[in-house]
């Protein structure tokens, strides 16, 4: 009910989040503005819930390209 509070704003390597546009669990925008903008760069896989980024069925057509990307 009450979530600890970090200095997300102090981050200062790259963060990529990866996310799903249907995610119900988490506020994309409102993690966004926590974070220091400057290193984060997003990317919403559309239909996809909270969870399916992990274990959906399409992943290796929608999620492992985005993550073997960013990796190099």
């Amino acid at each position: 009910l009450y979530p600890v509070s970090y200095p997300l704003k102090n981050i200062r390597i790259p963060i990529t989040l990866i996310y799903g546009d249907s995610d119900s669990l988490v506020d994309i925008e409102v993690m966004k503005n926590q974070l220091p903008q400057n290193n984060v760069h997003s990317f919403s896989v559309p239909g996809h819930e909270h969870l399916d980024n992990l274990w959906g069925k399409d992943v290796k057509r929608t999620v492992f390209p985005l993550v073997l990307t960013v990796l190099g």
